[in-house]
């Protein structure tokens, strides 16, 4: 998702209006940079603890769950995590898993 993309999608959401220029600067630099370590998707999510910033971050490194608050967790974004990463199954709340028959 390239940067216009990403802001136009926050302010239909009306994001953008609960953010400073700060942030808006912050998550601009963050949209317009391919980040290959987790690190980088971990300061993200810390900086913007919201649904959007946490999708976008496991559609890209699945084990960047461990960084989204555990009430963001939902079943879809695990299972979006699951399908990038099967590694981060560790990380998603035992209530979301399934016994195995």
């Amino acid at each position: 998702m390239n940067t216009e993309a990403l802001l136009v999608h926050l302010h239909e959401s009306e994001m953008l209006e609960k953010q400073d220029n700060d942030n808006i600067k912050i998550l601009k630099f963050y949209s317009g940079n391919d980040f290959r370590h987790l690190k980088d998707w971990s300061r993200m999510i810390k900086t913007f603890p919201n649904i959007d910033t946490c999708l976008l971050a496991v559609k890209k490194c699945g084990v960047a769950l461990q960084y989204v608050p555990e009430a963001l967790k939902t079943p879809e974004l695990c299972l979006i995590a699951l399908q990038q990463n099967s590694k981060a199954f560790r990380y998603v709340p035992k209530e979301l898993r399934k016994k195995p028959r």
